[in-house]
């Protein structure tokens, strides 16, 4: 026969540990502290498979209303009190226990099983009327306003009225027992029905409301907010109660054995004398400071201390204790782990390891990605009230306020002012550079995680939200359009690039914090994580913060964000667009020496580091200019800023190379590779700047690096062979011009972001030293999606759950996780050694890390701002593989011994 409901008290415990999947945390947790002969009062857990059952089926099968029943006896013999005995009451609290701590999101009742005659018996146990009364009404009034979804406020304004008569502004016996009279007629008028007298009555309403509160807003919000399973359900805990406010010789209180708010190794709570649970979580009464216990009752301190630090020690984390003290003596009635800040969860871990109290294993795993985002940018106090106003997708950490900017230009005036600066546009583009520098948060209305904002807000290390659909800009009258707000340039929001949300107005923010405890849990990340961690960096901050971040290479150095600059990007639309060979030639040659110089600078930062550089890989659109940009990148004006037209070359033909150049759908057109062999100058020429400033650099300051040439968007092994010829040539030719041909070495390899790479990728991988699967445009020509339009589709795909995940985000398992694994594999049977990672943005995100920590590749690279959860996140994953290893190695070898022993 199933079990459904469990029985605990300080002599009948008939559990096992971690059965929290059926008794919730709570449960099983009381039922520990009672096989550790801590004293809880006792009760009765009726398990989740019944919540599961019943919020389906709105009933009860018979043998689970037996158990309950048969447990209820049993529960009354152990206590010697009876429910709704008039002379000796059994009065219990309904509680909820969830798998997942959800403090505060569910519902709670107290003092069930007193009605007109128990109130009796109550009366005569406490000695005190007063006391017996006060616990019927604020039943009445829980079990209205829960069990009876009645409005809170009438109970609370007919309490008010009784309050404010009297002039000592409390409540008589003769107060008490009026008041319970109204309560029942509140009852009455509003649903029509008595106040059930009958405490079995009581409690099976109460049971049925507990458990339907898994479904009320406050709980779905949190579990959607947390990760928390839907279909888990919620264990009932039914306790005797134990009276805090039965005199002044009881109270309640919380404790935590650390501080929560800086970590530090002091007992910190706050306790209430003759008062319950729900006087100290309502505010309504102001509580005392736990050290003042000490004072008023040194016993029950010494007592609630040395169980604190038992606790602690048995479950190896800081603890949330809740108890009650009744006539002096102590009950504890819940522990769980502690809420603590992102600061404090650092410290912690740190001084566990220290005191032996845990491994540096057991360290890693107590600290959360969200913690370290919290520590590593500013994020909003959250102890506000502030108007969320739009969600777009979260393109670079951070939290700013700033005055909106609709131009470079105003973007400069009002940084010159000293002002914050939010700089919102449709969509960014090279021409915007000078105001996105002069800025410290992008918002754009189009454009996705890839997009032209998101890559140099990442690169300038600002909060950046892209794909914004609810901004409607108007720039000729400097304003925008959220919903039902109209903003105008200047006025000021707040930019959340933690989560995406577009916030009304100036809030309070917390500025991030590294101190010694992060660094400390970083470097263990180190020791247990198996794959290498490497940046997407090109700019000299990127790769500044990328050693900052702990970054073991940079992974994908992406040349073509080093032209986004104004002058950069005139020189390369002379390459791409002039007719004029002798402008393309000077125009490579300005780019020669600039290229030399990012070089030189990227080389002296990574001596003795890998760094992979990516040829130029550019969808053309993002570089065509319009009209007006044509005269300026062309020169076409005189002394006196007239148009002028010269001899070999006319507006008209240039706007006829650009118009060549347009593409119906530019992320599949020529781009990457296909530049390189159609206009193999510019790839040459990078890779003569790559070579000529590393023999230099060698010969004056012996610098080396591990150096990778990578090329991009390659689907045929043919492609990647004549691009191969040319750059091994012209390196050939420059490291024998510098004698460095036996000194100076480079591998060679390619991006696989393309289905036809995957399925080909034994022929690719043949003429490779390694691979990098590029999992953005890999998604994008999966699933056929244009990664910057889905704005428009991808969020009703999601709300109808045909998707369960962004596939921008979050890589596609069932897909493009199986294409990964394709090449992978294909790769393997040729060269079993090939080094190969994944870069892209997926490779910030939590459960795409865990499907790469599955798959048999060496790195991931990712955002420098990324780096530490990336660390943090591979280190977890590989301890918890151990640890499962650990437990497989011990079950077989217990099995073994079985089966020897047969």
């Amino acid at each position: 026969m199933k079990k459904y409901v469990y029985l605990f008290s300080p002599n009948n415990v008939y559990l096992k540990k971690n059965m929290d999947n059926i008794l919730g945390n709570k449960g099983a947790r009381l039922i520990e502290m009672s096989n550790m002969d801590i004293l809880v009062p006792s009760g009765l857990i009726i398990t989740t498979d019944v919540c599961i059952y019943y919020l389906k089926n709105k009933k009860y099968k018979n043998e689970m209303l037996k158990q309950i029943l048969n447990y209820i006896k049993k529960l009354e013999i152990i206590t010697k009190k009876k429910l709704g005995n008039e002379k000796n009451p059994l009065l219990v609290s309904i509680r909820s226990s969830s798998k997942y701590s959800m403090p505060g999101m569910m519902d709670t009742i107290l003092n069930l099983g007193i009605n007109d005659k128990s109130i009796i018996g109550l009366s005569k146990y406490s000695n005190n009327e007063m006391f017996a009364y006060d616990c019927y009404q604020s039943f009445i009034s829980t079990f209205g306003i829960i069990v009876l979804n009645i409005k809170p406020e009438l109970f609370h304004q007919k309490r008010d009225e009784y309050i404010k008569r009297n002039k000592f502004n409390k409540l008589t016996i003769s107060d008490l027992k009026m008041l319970i009279n109204d309560f029942k007629n509140i009852i009455k008028n509003e649903k029509k029905i008595d106040f059930p007298q009958d405490p079995y009555k009581q409690l099976f309403m109460s049971i049925n409301a507990i458990f339907n509160s898994w479904n009320n807003k406050r709980a779905k919000l949190y579990r959607s907010f947390n990760n928390i399973p839907e279909n888990i359900g919620t264990a009932v805990i039914i306790q005797e109660m134990i009276y805090g406010n039965k005199n002044y010789s009881s109270g309640t209180g919380v404790i935590f054995t650390r501080n929560p708010s800086n970590g530090n190794n002091e007992f910190f709570g706050e306790y209430l004398i003759k008062a319950q649970g729900e006087d100290l979580v309502s505010g309504s009464k102001t509580p005392y400071e736990i050290n003042s216990l000490k004072i008023n009752n040194i016993k029950i301190y010494n007592e609630l201390t040395t169980i604190g630090k038992k606790l602690e020690k048995y479950y190896k984390d800081m603890q949330d204790i809740e108890f009650t003290i009744e006539d002096n003596k102590l009950y504890i009635l819940q522990t769980r782990s502690g809420k603590r800040t992102s600061k404090a969860s650092f410290k912690i871990a740190v001084d566990m390891v220290k005191e032996k109290l845990i491994t540096k294993k057991k360290a890693i795993l107590y600290i959360t990605p969200e913690n370290i985002k919290k520590v590593l940018y500013s994020t909003i106090d959250v102890n506000q009230k502030y108007e969320i106003i739009a969600t777009g997708l979260p393109a670079s950490p951070g939290v700013i306020t700033g005055k909106i900017a609709f131009s470079s230009v105003i973007a400069k005036k009002l940084k010159k002012c000293g002002e914050k600066v939010i700089l919102i546009k449709k969509e960014t583009s090279p021409e915007d550079i000078d105001g996105m520098y002069f800025s410290d948060g992008l918002l754009t209305s189009c454009g996705g995680m890839t997009s032209h904002a998101a890559v140099i807000g990442r690169g300038m290390g600002i909060p950046c939200i892209v794909g914004c659909n609810d901004l409607k800009i108007d720039y000729l009258n400097s304003l925008v359009s959220i919903k039902n707000k109209i903003l105008f340039e200047k006025e000021e929001i707040t930019i959340d690039g933690n989560c995406g949300n577009v916030i009304f107005g100036n809030i309070k923010l917390i500025e991030s914090n590294i101190d010694k405890n992060v660094k400390k849990i970083l470097s263990w990340c180190d020791d247990f994580r198996k794959l290498k961690v490497f940046a997407n960096a090109e700019t000299i901050n990127d790769i500044k913060k990328s050693i900052e971040m702990g970054a073991d290479g940079i992974g994908l150095c992406r040349t073509e964000h080093m032209f986004f600059e104004k002058n950069r990007i005139s020189l390369l639309r002379n390459i791409l667009f002039s007719s004029s060979k002798n402008k393309r030639f000077i125009s490579l040659k300005k780019l020669l020496l600039i290229q030399k110089e990012d070089y030189k600078k990227i080389f002296l930062l990574m001596n003795n580091k890998v760094i992979t550089i990516r040829y130029l890989d550019i969808p053309i659109n993002e570089f065509l200019p319009n009209k007006s940009v044509i005269y300026q990148d062309f020169n076409y004006f005189d002394n006196k800023n007239k148009i002028i037209l010269k001899k070999n070359e006319t507006i008209k033909k240039i706007i006829e190379n650009i118009d060549k150049m347009k593409e119906i759908n530019p992320m599949l057109g020529f781009r990457g590779c296909r530049l390189g062999i159609v206009r193999p100058e510019i790839y040459n020429m990078q890779t003569k700047a790559i070579f000529e400033t590393l023999c230099e650099l060698y010969q004056k300051k012996k610098i080396n690096i591990h150096l990778r040439l990578m090329i991009p968007f390659v689907n045929d092994v043919n492609e990647l062979k004549t691009i191969k010829f040319n750059i091994q040539k012209i390196a050939t030719s420059i490291l024998k011009r510098y004698s460095l041909l036996e000194k100076i070495s480079y591998e060679f390899g390619t991006m696989i972001e393309l289905p036809r790479a995957c399925i080909t990728a034994d022929k690719i991988s043949s003429i490779s030293d390694f691979l990098s699967f590029g999992t953005n445009d890999l998604t994008q020509t999966t699933f056929g999606f244009s990664r910057d339009d889905t704005s428009k589709y991808l969020s009703h795909y999601l709300n109808k759950k045909i998707y369960k995940n962004n596939p921008f985000v979050t890589i596609d398992k069932e897909g493009v996780g199986e294409l990964i694994k394709i090449g992978i594999k294909k790769c393997k049977l040729i060269k079993k050694n090939i080094d190969i990672g994944i870069c892209g943005e997926h490779g910030s995100d939590p459960n795409s890390i865990t499907f790469a920590n599955s798959i048999d590749i060496n790195y991931i690279s990712c955002s420098p701002f990324n780096i530490p959860v990336v660390k943090l996140i591979c280190a977890q994953l590989n301890i918890s593989k151990s640890n499962n290893r650990s437990y497989l190695n011990k079950v077989n070898k217990r099995l073994i011994y079985v089966n020897k022993r047969k």
